[in-house]
């Protein structure tokens, strides 16, 4: 219990740690989208380890197709992730973390639809 109360003090809660996770994952997903224009190559975030794309795959579409979707959802990660953070911290920000939680879920859900039809349809990886 005295962690806790002492946690809470310094504005460190569990919650606070989630939302840093959720702003670090939102700054990697940007920094995939730049480096898959960038250096031409499509990251393993997004399409997974080891993946290998068939001979005749339109990569360069798939690239400029997922690279605006990426960007956004890695923008709405960080910021979600910050406002979650100060509501969490400062009792002054009146925005309920749950409700911007909630909206970052049902965005990435949605990105995640989206990011499988989008390989299914340039990528051929069924």
């Amino acid at each position: 219990m005295i962690i806790n109360n002492d946690a809470k003090e310094r504005g460190i809660t569990m919650d606070s740690l989630l939302d840093i996770l959720i702003i670090f994952s939102g700054l990697y997903i940007i920094y995939s989208s730049v480096q898959m224009m960038v250096l031409k190559q499509i990251p393993s975030l997004l399409i997974g380890k080891n993946t290998k794309i068939p001979q005749g795959a339109d990569t360069d579409g798939y690239r400029k197709a997922m690279f605006w979707p990426t960007f956004v959802i890695g923008i709405i990660g960080l910021i979600g992730g910050g406002i979650s953070y100060l509501s969490n911290t400062q009792a002054s920000l009146k925005i309920p973390a749950l409700v911007v939680v909630v909206f970052y879920l049902i965005c990435s859900i949605l990105f995640s639809i989206y990011a499988k039809k989008t390989q299914d349809k340039y990528l051929m990886l069924h």
